[in-house]
């Protein structure tokens, strides 16, 4: 059981303070004859501070000031004045890693990398409404970062040298940009935020840009070396028919996820900017185009709700052709949601763009139609009552194997058959390791579970209950 934050150490010692006193004393030692002591020694009261607020959230005045005070601190949101010093690069690579992994809890699953679960819907909502205030007012700084991280990555191709570090930059920034659109406040004007910005402008060309990948004649692995070149640096002619484009936007990488769920939840929460991706051919040719969008593909879920956001563009879409956007999408869904574990995050992801659409300005296209006999209505109750069944199925059998086991530790211990002196040195008995059977047995009970609950909070969202409406 977790502490309460009232009565806690944690509280009553005053570490948050602390440990933002920490923070500020080191940011404030910006020389550079003792950098690489005085970066380590910043790593950890940030550190510790955001473990806390990944477990616990921002939840009240005091860590929300304490979590705005140490971005500050970093430099982050500083107009940069000419080049950077490498302190000030490496206090707004720590910024970016705190504030991206705060959010990046509330953009994806715990089983995709999120953290853990709140301890409760009313913890999520006001741990999001606090982080939310603070990632609006830093999203033009990174929105700037996104645009950096994206140049710098494409360089390091150029220069074939190492990426990791601007994909993770890239990864910190969608995560971020992706909660603002999804947990927006109801007056929040979040499409024209993330355009002036320049940040959907820089995820679009990250996520249509071409990596090079060796296919069925070669390794099947992905290459670091120039799109259009082989090994030795030569032009790939059409007849190797062994080297394939393949966009950004379908790499398996972390922070290409990350880029696919800030395009997604901004459109779905801004027409305009599903009107600027549409005016990009390259999007819908990576989305359309591409196996991991469409059928059992690793981005199926993707694919799916593109058909609901793209029809949801202005106002030139009839009843009929959104109506048939919407039965497109609850085919290619019902397909992604057949697998049990894959169906989890596919909800997940359904419910943000569900919650980001409800920041659409009044007299904006809906994303999601009223009518409850629609496909995408059907097919929740379809696997709601299958996952049901799951769980009920769960419970009687575990029901089963307890009583078993009780009925066996009973016979054990009342035998007529085994002497005083046998019981007394008889090896204690142990609970034996599940085994493999009996741990997929629970990892799809457990993933039954979960769907049960995010369609609960779908269900709600479009009759007007629990967390169908955003307010400051």
């Amino acid at each position: 059981m977790r502490p309460s934050s009232s009565t806690s150490a944690w509280t009553s010692k005053g570490i948050t303070s602390c440990a933002t006193a920490l923070v500020l004393a080191f940011c404030s030692k910006a020389g550079t004859k003792h950098r690489p002591t005085r970066a380590y020694l910043l790593h950890h009261p940030l550190r510790l501070l955001r473990e806390r607020w990944n477990v616990f959230g921002v939840c009240d005045d005091l860590e929300s000031d304490a979590l705005r005070t140490c971005l500050t601190a970093l430099g982050f949101g500083r107009e940069e004045n000419g080049c950077e010093t490498e302190t000030e690069t490496e206090n707004k690579t720590l910024a970016l890693e705190t504030i991206g992994v705060l959010c990046a809890r509330f953009v994806f699953s715990p089983e995709c990398g999120g953290g853990t679960h709140f301890a409760s819907a009313t913890e999520e909502e006001t741990s999001a409404r606090a982080l939310w205030k603070t990632t609006a007012h830093f999203v033009p700084a990174i929105a700037t970062a996104l645009d950096k991280a994206v140049r710098g990555f494409t360089n390091a191709k150029l220069k074939k040298t190492e990426t990791s570090e601007s994909l993770a930059n890239v990864g910190a920034c969608s995560a971020s940009l992706a909660f603002y659109a999804a947990r927006a406040a109801g007056n929040a004007r979040v499409g024209e935020l993330l355009l002036k910005s320049g940040a959907v402008r820089a995820a679009v060309g990250l996520f249509c840009a071409a990596e090079g990948r060796y296919v069925e004649g070669d390794t099947g692995e992905y290459t670091e070396f120039d799109q259009g070149n082989d090994a030795a640096g030569n032009v790939v002619s059409g007849a190797r028919n062994d080297f394939e484009k393949t966009p950004f936007g379908c790499s398996d990488d972390p922070s290409a996820e990350a880029t696919r769920r800030l395009l997604l939840l901004a459109s779905a929460a801004s027409s305009e900017v599903t009107e600027f991706l549409l005016a990009v051919p390259g999007v819908l040719a990576v989305i359309e185009a591409h196996a991991p969008f469409s059928g059992n593909g690793k981005n199926a879920a993707h694919g799916a709700l593109w058909e609901l956001v793209f029809a949801s563009a202005g106002n030139g879409h009839s009843f009929e052709e959104k109506k048939d956007a919407e039965t497109r999408c609850a085919e290619r869904f019902a397909a992604v949601l057949a697998d049990q574990t894959a169906a989890v995050d596919a909800l997940g992801l359904l419910r943000l763009v569900q919650l980001a659409s409800l920041a659409r300005v009044h007299g904006d296209p809906v994303v999601f139609g009223s009518d409850t006999d629609g496909g995408l209505h059907r097919v929740l109750r379809e696997t709601a009552t299958a996952r049901a069944a799951v769980v009920t199925a769960a419970a009687a059998t575990r029901a089963q194997l307890a009583a078993a086991a009780g009925a066996g530790t009973r016979k054990l211990s009342g035998s007529d058959d085994e002497s005083d002196g046998e019981r007394v040195n008889a090896a204690p008995t142990s609970t034996p390791p599940p085994k493999p059977h009996d741990q997929e047995f629970e990892k799809h009970a457990h993933a039954a579970s979960n769907s049960l609950r995010l369609i609960k909070e779908i269900v709600d969202g479009f009759a007007g209950g629990a967390g169908a409406r955003k307010c400051d």
